[in-house]
């Protein structure tokens, strides 16, 4: 199924963190592409914490990666790393100028 959001940008759901069968995934994902940066950084910043816990794993916007410090998840080495919950200011540096921003949620 093909999705689009308000700024006609793509928007991917799916399961990720699979075995190498495929049949059992630790989290799903949603991705936004083509994100103006105002609204990239609104959605960096959103806090996803209830009581105690999250059920967001981790977060990439363009080419840096939040996780929470006792992630059972391994991250890709070319990203660079910060640690949920994310910093206005560091998101706000990973949101590019323009409309080419992509954020993408991993749920458990």
């Amino acid at each position: 199924m093909f999705m689009q959001h308000i700024f006609d940008g793509e928007v991917d759901i799916g399961k990720s963190d699979c075995d190498e069968a495929g049949t059992y995934c630790m989290t799903f994902y949603i991705e936004f592409h083509d994100l103006p940066r105002d609204i990239c950084a609104q959605l960096g910043i959103k806090s996803w914490t209830t009581m105690a816990g999250s059920d967001l794993e981790r977060m990439e916007i363009n080419n840096t990666l939040w996780y929470w410090e006792y992630s059972p998840i391994e991250s890709d080495a070319s990203l660079r790393t910060k640690k949920l919950p994310a910093m206005v200011a560091d998101v706000s540096e990973a949101c590019h100028e323009g409309y080419d921003n992509r954020i993408k949620w991993y749920f458990n």
